[in-house]
């Protein structure tokens, strides 16, 4: 049976009334943290869900590499009913197919599930601060949770507060990500919370936006992440190809967003955000915790490919000896490591992988010594084919370092037998942002043939065993740009700016998408105007005082027009009871809607009219039209006023 993607996500938030009896003495402070660290779950589920979990482990690892004498602890809410409030952190209506009929029933439950929230987390930061003065407060919410964490804004003394984070936010509000061609496309006037939201056209929430995002004395305290392809925070899904007339076009749109949706533990989020957020505590505590230090990032993929073909007989002992070595340093440093194997397509040789991200370096020791050579006949192998291969398969993790370390004696087929060249090859990589090619082969006369196409993939060739050092995966540089893709129109003025690490000696761009670094600045920052219409990839290479060197690179698409958006037109209800007939028209290149009561999203339709029934009292309706490129355009509302509403009666005077 299909999940309903707001199992996981928001629900309502209406006004609230926060109940608070502060207490003398804490209820759950026996002794004094330096912060305390409190996460929200998302809607439906249960307490130490994997998002807390995930969020927990990645901060705490970062506080403890610190070697620091900080304080801290953790609290989810939902825990502990604190003056009188307990988070539910109830289940919600959902981004599902809509019927002819919608029941407005449990929507009235949502608001009332954030109110809860709003008021434990007020109330529990009132207590711990009555017998702990000093102690502050990091605040984190996943979908529904970051509405309870974004509503207490409201309710907080940010004095008391480090930090916001929230991750799948539906209340999401990025003014830059509005218009036909917005500013965020062009990479201009970003939001200063804007940590991570990699679509330029990411304006607002599935259930609309709160605006302001940041309110007065919170400035410099929120930050935001929305990953691609989630809907729920506004992020578009690509849908080309799709019309109205398509039954399965909304079927594909809930399905990819609820894998954006649910994935934010998988996708390296969490990791990206504990450094974030160990930056801003390091910050409030500078004499507990080195600010180098605890920024250190250790998000770093790394994939060992290694030719198994009968050449590599005499080589094939020092060859795994040297895959070991590199993966236990990696592992040992908190990176991942991934193993493959490839031959020779004429021989059916395809590549396999043994290991995926995730594992120990007991499974990968496993793996590689189940590892024989066999195959082969002629001298050049699939090495293209595998590389593609592996980059296409792997879940590379947002704002990792992408690295795949090659072993192998033999050249390359070119072009391999499936067709794929190097020049798609590097395409692929600079499209993952991007995936460094490094290779170790003891021949230098096969190597030559590599250069070029290792140096267009910002990699490094080593001729000698145990000449690569791991430095080069987990203490070279990291840098990032705050979009995947750039659009614009011809003449339009582009500001390409990048965040980095620390130590930075050099910053080279190639700017004209040919692989040569041309640019040189003294800042992660560059600005470019495009004449005609073209596309391809910029990139940023970043060069540390050390003299490692890591890349970045987006997509930049240059049209001479663009799409018209997606708009819902003439909406309008007809009341009878309590229900409501509501009927309007879908604009051009508009495939459906997100239909929305109050705040509580009730589900996709792609009908012009649907009938809500069971409406409790009045009630704001929203539509939100979806593109054919699965984004969502302007909202809609009208407001529902139903004939009969249940009034609860009032007792007379002396009545009991």
């Amino acid at each position: 049976m299909r999940k309903n993607i707001f199992t996981y996500i928001a629900a309502s938030a209406v006004a609230f009334t926060v109940v608070c009896s502060p207490l003398a003495t804490s209820t759950f402070a026996t002794s004094c943290d330096d912060v305390k660290f409190i996460f929200a779950r998302g809607s439906g589920q249960k307490l130490k869900e994997p998002e807390y979990s995930e969020f927990k482990y990645r901060i705490a690892s970062e506080l403890d590499n610190t070697k620091s004498s900080l304080k801290y602890g953790f609290y989810e809410l939902g825990t502990n009913s604190v003056g009188g409030a307990k988070y539910p952190a109830v289940n919600a209506g959902g981004l599902n197919l809509l019927g002819a009929a919608v029941s407005a029933g449990t929507a009235y439950e949502f608001g009332k599930s954030v109110e809860q929230g709003v008021a434990e987390l007020t109330n529990y930061v009132k207590e711990i601060s009555a017998s702990c003065p000093n102690t502050k407060f990091v605040l984190a919410g996943y979908s529904q949770g970051a509405m309870v964490v974004m509503n207490a804004t409201n309710t907080i003394d940010p004095n008391k507060v480090i930090y916001v984070a929230t991750f799948g936010d539906p209340k999401l509000y990025l003014p830059e990500g509005k218009g036909i061609i917005p500013d965020a496309c062009r990479g201009k006037n970003l939001s200063p919370y804007r940590i991570f939201a990699p679509n330029c056209r990411t304006s607002a929430g599935s259930l609309g936006e709160r605006n302001p995002y940041v309110l007065d004395g919170w400035s410099g305290k929120i930050g935001l992440w929305c990953k691609d392809k989630d809907l729920v925070c506004g992020a578009g899904i690509s849908l080309s190809g799709l019309s109205s007339a398509d039954g399965n076009a909304l079927e594909k749109l809930i399905n990819t967003a609820l894998a954006s949706h649910t994935s934010y533990t998988a996708d390296g989020i969490f990791v990206m955000s504990a450094k974030t957020i160990a930056e801003k505590v390091a910050l409030a505590f500078p004499t507990r915790i080195t600010l180098n230090i605890a920024t250190k990032s250790s998000n770093r993929d790394t994939v060992i490919l290694l030719d198994r073909t009968g050449s590599m007989s005499p080589y094939i002992d020092s060859y795994k000896e040297e895959a070991r070595r590199l993966a236990r340093e990696t592992l040992n440093a908190g990176g991942r490591i991934a193993l493959y194997t490839y031959g020779d397509l004429l021989y059916k040789e395809e590549p396999v992988r043994l290991v995926d991200f995730g594992a120990n370096y007991t499974e990968f020791d496993s793996a590689l010594n189940s590892v024989s050579t066999d195959g082969g006949g002629d001298e050049p192998e699939s090495f293209y084919s595998a590389l593609l291969t592996v980059m296409n398969n792997q879940s590379w993790r947002a704002g990792a370092t992408k690295s795949i370390i090659a072993l192998t004696d033999a050249p390359a087929l070119n072009p391999d037998r499936d067709n794929v060249t190097p020049e798609k090859v590097v395409k692929r990589s600079l499209e993952i942002d991007p995936v460094n090619v490094y290779l170790i082969c003891d021949n230098s006369f096969i190597t030559n043939e590599y250069t070029d196409f290792i140096s267009a993939t910002s990699g490094k060739i080593f001729n000698t065993l145990g000449s690569f050092s791991t430095d080069y995966l987990l203490t070279r540089p990291s840098a990032n740009f705050p979009l995947t893709d750039y659009y614009g129109t011809p003449g339009d003025e582009f500001n390409f700016t990048a965040t980095v690490s620390s130590g930075i000696s050099k910053y080279e761009w190639d700017l004209d998408f040919d692989g040569i670094f041309e640019t040189e600045t003294t800042t992660p920052s560059v600005s470019k105007i495009y004449p005609n219409a073209t596309s391809g990839f910029i990139q940023l290479k970043v060069t540390a005082t050390d003299g490692t060197t890591s890349t970045a690179s987006a997509k930049v698409s240059i049209k001479n027009s663009e799409s018209i958006t997606a708009s819902i037109k003439n909406l309008s209800a007809s009341i009878s009871g309590d229900s409501a007939n509501v009927s309007y028209e879908l604009g051009e290149n508009t495939i459906g809607a997100v239909v929305s009561l109050n705040e509580s999203t009730l589900g996709l339709t792609d009908k012009t009219s649907f009938t809500l029934t069971d409406l409790a009292e009045e009630s704001i309706l929203t539509l939100t039209p979806i593109s054919s490129a699965g984004e969502l355009g302007k909202p809609v509302s009208i407001t529902l006023k139903p004939d009969k509403v249940a009034i609860p009666l009032t007792p007379k005077t002396g009545q009991k």
